[in-house]
């Protein structure tokens, strides 16, 4: 297994947020680590089907966090993920948001839980998009992440630096 590769605007947004990269650990996972200390990270990890992302805090163990068949949503998924400590470390507020299945992104659906508790965000031809794992907890993470697949990545990194988190979001 190889790890997966990513954007120089992932990886810049993910140093400016107090994060670095290691390309590939002897796992075979890309990592994510808050610097300095890897107190907290992020491994992403490649197969034939996707990507999967795994976190881990101090010396725990990797929890599932996200599925997805396509780098560009884990890519988009880790640029949210990084925006909150970008957003206090540049001193902006916090956004507003959406995070309940009546505010989802249009033309997209989160799935009713599995028997095992995984959730999916679907496009309204019922491709998959992504996979999460838990009731409210998955169903949070995919309605913001159905806000983020469709604009350029450009607009979703200026709606993170934007003051007032234009054009996606409100404070």
């Amino acid at each position: 297994m190889t790890a997966p590769e990513f954007s120089s605007a992932l990886v810049q947004w993910a140093a400016s947020a107090g994060y670095a990269l290691t390309p590939q650990d002897p796992s075979g996972a890309a990592v994510f680590w808050t610097d300095p200390g890897g107190e907290i990270r992020s491994y992403i990890r490649s197969s034939s089907d996707g990507y999967t992302i795994t976190t881990a805090e101090r010396a725990s163990d990797e929890q599932f966090d996200l599925f997805a068949p396509s780098m560009e949503t884990i890519e988009r998924y880790l640029v949210s993920k990084f925006a909150t400590r970008v957003r206090s470390r540049r001193g902006l507020p916090r956004l507003k948001i959406p995070t309940t299945v009546d505010s989802i992104a249009p033309g997209y659906r989160v799935g009713d839980a599995d028997a095992e508790g995984f959730r999916t965000l679907s496009d309204d031809e019922g491709v998959v998009v992504a996979t999460a794992l838990g009731n409210m907890s998955a169903v949070t993470k995919l309605v913001k992440l159905s806000h983020l697949v469709s604009p350029p990545l450009a607009e979703v990194l200026a709606a993170f630096e934007d003051p007032r988190g234009r054009p996606l979001y409100t404070v």
